[in-house]
């Protein structure tokens, strides 16, 4: 009897042993989900002096900026951004400006080895390293929603986009 018992604490012990194996790799797995999301504090438009502070991660290490500089000054129909640039995101995340504006974007590369491409106004900085800038300037002459990202590798698959709106 005593045989038959051992066994069957055995199965539950072991059943019990799975089922916490299971449920590590579970939470271990949310969390990896998590921590590679895109959320973070990247997508927020700076504008008209707000300030944001926005915060990258990726594997080896973590990245604040604070993009308290970052805003948008209008002066007539020219309007001025700072982008920052770090792994894997830019912020601001959206550029707004209206049709016909002139646009001068400085770009600021905080990590890693980044650029800024707006096809649809043919406009790119060169590849930057980290702490290099560079700016760029041209005229909205066309309304709608661009995406402007790094050409680096994979890094837009990766998330580092944004949007620039040019409204009529």
């Amino acid at each position: 009897m005593d045989v038959s018992h051992d066994t069957i604490s055995l199965n539950r012990m072991q059943k019990t042993i799975v089922g916490i194996i299971i449920l590590v790799v579970i939470i271990g797995g949310v969390i990896w989900l998590i921590s590679t999301s895109r959320t973070d504090n990247a997508d927020v438009p700076v504008e008209n002096g707000d300030n944001a502070t926005a915060t990258s991660t990726d594997s080896n290490a973590t990245t604040t900026i604070d993009t308290s500089a970052t805003t948008t000054v209008s002066t007539g129909t020219v309007k001025e951004f700072t982008v920052t640039g770090s792994p894997f995101s830019f912020a601001p995340f959206l550029l707004t400006v209206k049709k016909g504006d002139t646009v001068k974007i400085t770009f600021i590369n905080a990590a890693g080895f980044h650029d800024l491409v707006l096809d649809a106004f043919d406009v790119r900085t060169k590849p930057l390293n980290a702490g290099e800038q560079e700016t760029i300037e041209f005229v909205a002459d066309k309304a709608g929603n661009f995406e402007y990202y790094c050409s680096i590798g994979t890094h837009r698959q990766q998330g580092m986009k944004g949007t620039f709106t040019v409204t009529e």
